[in-house]
């Protein structure tokens, strides 16, 4: 997000998160959707992260 938003520092990508209550979450292994952090918490995680560590298995 930093070089494609033009943020200064990854600490800036966060706090900007953080002051939107936004959360990343890995759609598919290369694209990245920002989440209502409070729905992201209430919904059990289906998605690209979880799709690659159970593919190790």
């Amino acid at each position: 997000m930093k070089e494609n938003f033009g943020f200064k520092s990854q600490k800036a990508v966060k706090n900007w998160l953080k002051e939107n209550n936004l959360t990343p979450h890995h759609a598919d292994g290369k694209n990245v959707e920002l989440i209502n952090s409070d729905l992201r918490g209430s919904i059990p995680h289906q998605g690209g992260a979880s799709e690659l560590r159970n593919s190790i298995e």
